[in-house]
């Protein structure tokens, strides 16, 4: 191993490269020096632009331990059983059948949802952070706190992971597909296998609308891929990064139900309360 040491501001950074072989072709290979690169141009940016929490901005980690453990968690023993509302464990506000019947519902579309954290205060800055200003070392802690609030049984065989994607404009204009990282990251972590089951299509911008113009916003805008018909038969957990109103989930849901996949469940990591 080839070891240099950058001075951070959170002290010293030792970035380590692998030892090439003591050959000119291997040492100038475009790999090699295009990995080499990359790992100078990180210890470089790590020395203008030290790592800060995203919440406290303390130097360090890109979420410090402690904000980890501040975080709004949701009590699954509190949460709607069905919809995993915060709050909903008696009356649930969100999936009853008056709300469902705003939208056009008379029953949600998956076995179950659940959620990480209530998508409030400085919490927030996690989703806008890791979506809007491009800090994809995110995608890690996400898919690791995402994985520590699955029960047991959701990791169980016969179960592939999917994510609800950005559409084009989107990673257009990101650069990256926030929660196919997130998604890559959460097969790693709990094995599961992961595919790409769904596509959406560019839609008007859902903030600020009320919850049933979300809905009618959402209605068709994603669709199954050509290989969610090989998934038909086994159990699908679907996941996303924010569930405000449901609609997109319950899309995403009704697209896998149209391929022929009937047993849905939904994990998002924060909930809007």
């Amino acid at each position: 191993m080839v070891s240099i040491l950058f001075g951070t501001n959170n002290g010293l950074r030792d970035c380590r490269f692998p030892a090439p072989p003591a050959t000119t072709s291997t040492l100038l290979s475009p790999v090699c020096l295009g990995r080499f690169a990359q790992e100078l141009a990180s210890g470089v940016a790590e020395v203008i632009w030290a790592t800060r929490c995203i919440i406290c901005d303390r130097p360090g980690k890109v979420l410090c331990d402690r904000c980890r453990l501040q975080l709004p968690y949701i009590d699954p023993w509190l949460a709607c059983p069905r919809c995993g509302s915060p709050h909903g464990l008696r009356q649930c506000v969100d999936c009853n059948t008056f709300s469902l019947g705003e939208v056009g519902r008379n029953s949600v579309p998956f076995e179950r949802c659940i959620s990480v954290i209530e998508h409030r205060g400085l919490a927030r800055n996690i989703i806008t952070g890791y979506k809007d200003a491009g800090e994809r070392r995110l995608s890690a802690d996400i898919a690791h706190m995402v994985s520590d609030a699955l029960p047991l049984s959701w990791k169980s065989a016969n179960t592939v992971l999917t994510f609800v994607p950005a559409d084009r404009l989107a990673r257009r204009r990101r650069g990256f597909d926030h929660m196919a990282l997130v998604a890559e990251e959460l097969a790693r972590q709990t094995g599961l296998p992961c595919a790409r089951l769904l596509q959406k299509l560019p839609v008007a911008d859902q903030r600020g609308l009320t919850r049933r113009e979300r809905f009618a916003n959402m209605g068709g805008s994603i669709r199954a891929a050509a290989q969610a018909t090989a998934s038909a038969g086994k159990r699908v957990l679907l996941i996303d990064d924010v569930f405000t109103t449901g609609a997109t989930l319950f899309a995403a849901c009704d697209a896998l139900h149209a391929a022929g996949i009937q047993q849905v469940r939904c994990v998002t990591f924060a909930r809007v309360p």
